[in-house]
């Protein structure tokens, strides 16, 4: 009996502990959410802020006083029909700049509203705007950034407001809205979720752990995407194999996929894929998606798992059709047996068989050597003796000048000539290079292709630069003294690359203007990847930025992506930087392109990286139906 009311005492504590726990869980549940969505929604205000002033400009605002007022309201109406485009993009109610002018707060720009759009009646410049919240003058009169909630009388929504100042000292106000009501929808839904988890959890612990665990479970090994089991399940199926085989397989050239025809076909086609494999293997083998392009086959007896030498022929002879696309694919493969480390030794074999360019490896335990450092020192072996016997070589990509419709620019890329004649691209020796120090020599070898071709034709030309060429000291100081030697400089054009994982921007500011000295522009590479581009270019003060051709590619099928790329122009032109649309592959393309504004463009449309300059555009009927 004793024994018994101890078991029950212990049970009741037990029980009044987990009730508890489960309580001050599901707070912590709901201080998290209100934490995240409160986050969120300022992060979209300060995206929608800062978007706002670039689109808008300080010429703008240094402009509005001493222009003519109705050129300045035709302005101020184009600049609301771009800011309502951002709104929508962005999700935010409004968008809107605000000046104090004679102790009164005057609108002179903002998005419109459903009623305005539909009218077509609408005039917000300089507007005065009446009955002004404290906070909006105290953000005058600080020079700080304020967050409020709407006054009482007015519709519910969060607001920030963002003091600006132009170059000339002229300051205004940046504000974007967001609604409230979906906010506190969703604090209210995340409240409610979180006492309603904690009551049913009170009076029903066990079965509703039950219910709760087990779909948890599940989403916990299973591949959102393709509903195939993860990186996660294929570890736990591991360990319960005695004798298993596994097969990686990866598709071949995927990203470019994926970047062409965008996000949503690439992800269909990765579900495609998953469907099909699990067509070709039998019931006993297990497939999962391990990463983004790259399956697991795992079966737990050799003579039962299918050959690969047959997945390659079937996934070969197979067409995938996705929309008016279709699909010829191939696979490379990594095979492993045994008990021990499998994923390990799979993975092994399938990064063996993309360096030697098979169709799929079997594991031994010779691919040990380090694979790694074995590409290094072959790679390291041909750049010596490439540089040893001029086996560098430039090629070189057109730039169309749309507005002169003519070729005015060329890229200049480096190649490698191996002993067999194959033209080799930088993506395979240049870590390589950097590592033995070789990469400042390379540098300054395409800068001396580029001035010749800038010699030879009179046309610009660009010179790729990576971060490491700028911030590294030896290299930066070298390609400055190289510079300063030569002549015909004033048409070379630094393009710096891989421009996401600027760090140091002062060395690389003074990089810029140094460089400027001889004359030399600069161009920015990949932008439009996020918002922060904008205070990126700013701060550079570039010459010419390359559109990213991720958004370019989107162009017409993709209004998002036109809304951003009609920013960038815009804020492009209001700071005098030339635009290049990248990826450029059609006609349609192209006209959209023109339509948009876009300085130059660049892409097999105008033609692919040749080692010689040709005096005619290389694709004479691409200007053709494009002018008439």
């Amino acid at each position: 009996m004793v024994v018994e009311m101890m078991k029950l005492r212990i049970f009741g504590g037990g029980v009044l502990v987990l009730a508890l726990a489960l309580i001050v869980l599901s707070f912590y549940h709901y201080a998290e959410a209100k934490k995240c969505i409160l986050e969120q929604v300022d992060s979209q205000l300060y995206s929608g802020t800062t978007a706002l002033r670039y689109t808008v400009g300080d010429e703008f605002h240094d402009r509005f006083l001493r222009d003519d007022d109705a050129e300045m309201a035709e302005r101020s109406h184009q600049v609301s029909r771009v800011l309502t485009r951002l709104c929508r993009d962005l999700k935010l109610k409004s968008l809107y700049t605000m000046v104090m002018y004679r102790d009164d707060i005057y609108l002179t720009s903002s998005s419109l509203s459903d009623q305005e759009l539909i009218s077509g009646e609408f005039n917000n410049y300089f507007k005065r705007y009446r009955n002004p919240d404290p906070a909006e003058l105290a953000a005058f009169r600080s020079h700080e950034s304020i967050y409020m909630p709407s006054p009482p009388q007015w519709d519910s929504y969060r607001t920030l407001l963002v003091p600006c100042q132009t170059a000339q000292g002229f300051s205004y106000l940046a504000a974007a809205n967001i609604d409230a009501t979906e906010v506190e929808r969703a604090l209210a839904e995340a409240l409610n979720r979180a006492l309603l988890e904690c009551l049913v959890m009170l009076l029903v612990c066990v079965p509703v752990a039950l219910v709760f665990v087990w779909p948890l479970r599940r989403q916990l090994f299973t591949d959102d995407l393709t509903g195939l089991g993860n990186r996660l399940c294929l570890k736990r199926d591991l360990l319960r194999c005695r004798f298993p085989q596994l097969t990686l397989v990866n598709i071949d050239g995927f990203k470019d996929i994926n970047n062409f025809y965008g996000g949503p076909i690439g992800d269909k086609l990765l579900i495609r894929v998953g469907d099909y494999l699990r067509k070709l293997v039998p019931s006993q083998t297990r497939i999962y998606r391990i990463s983004g392009d790259e399956y697991a086959l795992l079966c737990d007896s050799s003579p039962r798992c299918v050959s690969v030498e047959y997945l390659m022929e079937r996934i070969n002879e197979q067409r995938f059709v996705i929309g008016d696309s279709e699909f010829r694919l191939s696979l490379t493969a990594g095979v492993a047996q045994g008990p021990h480390k499998l994923l390990e030794h799979a993975d092994l074999a399938l990064k063996e068989a993309k360096r030697i360019f098979r169709s799929y490896v079997h594991y031994s335990p010779d691919l040990h050597s380090s694979q790694s450092s074995h590409a290094n020192l072959l790679w390291t072996s041909k750049i010596k003796e490439g540089v040893e016997n001029n086996r560098f070589c430039a090629y070189f990509q057109p730039i169309y000048d749309n507005r002169l419709k003519k070729i005015s620019h060329y890229e200049s890329l480096i190649r490698l000539v191996e002993l067999d004649g194959t033209i080799v691209g930088p993506d395979f020796f240049m870590e390589a290079a950097r590592k033995s120090r070789v990469s400042s020599f390379l540098t300054t070898f395409m800068i001396d292709q580029a001035l010749h071709c800038i010699e030879q034709h009179d046309v610009s030309c660009t010179v790729n630069l990576s971060i490491d060429d700028i911030v590294d000291n030896e290299s930066r100081q070298t390609i400055i003294e190289h510079i300063r030697k030569k002549t015909a400089r004033e048409k070379l054009v630094f393009e710096i690359i891989e421009s996401e994982g600027i760090e140091n921007y002062q060395v690389i500011k003074s990089f810029i203007d140094q460089v400027r000295i001889y004359g030399i522009k600069v161009a920015v590479d990949d932008f439009g990847t996020g918002y922060s581009n904008f205070d990126h270019v700013s701060q550079l003060e570039v010459d010419y930025i390359k559109i990213d051709g991720g958004l370019i590619a989107q162009l017409n099928d993709s209004e998002r992506a036109k809304t951003i790329i009609e920013a960038i122009v815009h804020f492009a032109r209001e700071l005098g930087i030339y635009t290049i649309a990248e990826y450029v592959s059609t006609p349609e393309l192209q006209e959209t392109v023109v339509a948009l504004g876009i300085d130059y463009s660049q892409g097999y449309l105008w033609g692919r990286p040749q080692s010689q300059i040709r005096s005619e555009p290389p694709v004479s009927s691409a200007g053709e139906g494009l002018e008439g």
